[in-house]
């Protein structure tokens, strides 16, 4: 199953994604052994990943995000990771959800996870709070100066 997670069709991952997300809410033990050694890599990789092509529609060029979907279906799985106190490593966590956070597409997603990776075994130290602080800031003051 783990091996679909590393498929080249996206819509496979896309599906191996959701019912990944899905197994994780339901049955949270069955993939405690292998979050860290497998999924979690295959989780910030997919949350990352963009792959955009221009369609031309005679006069108008059209960009299309294939990644989009993987990208929202790996920040559900990492938001249902984080309410279950499952991620052990905050800090590449924050990275994703800072990226998410800088992503027009995927912001809300990242806005869901902000608030809780506080709450997450590693995060009780004042480095790495104050480092969520000041990404989320910025990414917020960003926001604020797009939606102007």
């Amino acid at each position: 199953y783990l091996r679909l997670l590393r498929d080249d069709d996206l819509d496979v991952k896309r599906a191996a994604l959701l019912s990944l997300n899905t197994l994780i809410h339901h049955q949270h033990d069955l993939v405690q052994d292998a979050l860290a050694r497998e999924i979690l890599p295959c989780l910030y990789e997919a949350s990352k990943m963009k792959i955009v092509r221009v369609i031309d529609l005679g006069p108008f060029k059209h960009k299309v995000d294939d990644g989009l979907p993987l990208r929202k279906a790996a920040l559900a799985a990492l938001a249902t990771l984080v309410d279950r106190k499952a991620i052990q490593d905050t800090a590449q966590c924050v990275d994703v959800v800072a990226g998410a956070l800088a992503d027009a597409d995927v912001r809300k997603g990242g806005w869901r996870l902000a608030p809780a990776l506080p709450a997450c075994p590693d995060a009780d130290d004042a480095p790495l709070c104050m480092s969520v602080s000041r990404r989320f800031f910025r990414c917020s003051c960003a926001a604020l100066k797009v939606a102007k």
